[in-house]
């Protein structure tokens, strides 16, 4: 045996360097938000997104539609095929208002000219402000309005 030890070839491999963005903002619907990988990655890497709500994605830039409003951590894990993994994880705040949804109801609940007085009650959900046409040329932009009705009679 002589002094020398044989030659050793140590592969380093990388740990990918995880960001990632997103296009939330407030709408009026339930939202499909957008996430772009920013990730420094090997070719071949496989991406593990975990969206904060129970649902995940492994697609590189995935769209996912939340049902609630609130704040997600949502995080993005990337395995290298070697088996290095990066991640990381930042919190979203998803905002959006529901869509209204109009109802109502009269009083008193049968209605006819002879009644004189019709009261419409506001049953809508998620309204936040109000236009009612009655039909007759006649509008009104109050939450729950009453409308006169009149009948003139003109006899010689």
């Amino acid at each position: 045996m002589s002094g020398t030890s044989p030659a050793v070839n140590l592969v380093v491999n990388e740990v990918p360097v995880v960001a990632f963005t997103n296009d939330t903002s407030m709408t009026c619907a339930v939202p499909e938000i957008n996430f772009t990988n920013l990730s420094t990655y090997i070719p071949g890497s496989v991406f593990n997104w975990n969206f904060g709500d129970g649902s995940e994605s492994e697609t590189e830039n995935p769209s996912h539609i939340f049902n609630n409003p609130g704040l997600y951590p949502i995080s993005l894990a990337i395995t290298t095929p070697a088996g290095c993994v990066g991640s990381n994880t930042s919190n979203v705040d998803i905002t959006f208002f529901p869509l209204p949804q109009a109802d109502y109801v009269t009083a008193p609940g049968i209605t006819n000219i002879f009644t004189g007085k019709i009261s419409f009650v506001d049953r809508s959900s998620y309204a936040v402000s109000w236009l009612w046409d009655f039909g007759d040329g006649a509008y009104s932009y109050d939450q729950n309005p009453i409308i006169i009705i009149m009948k003139l009679v003109i006899t010689k």
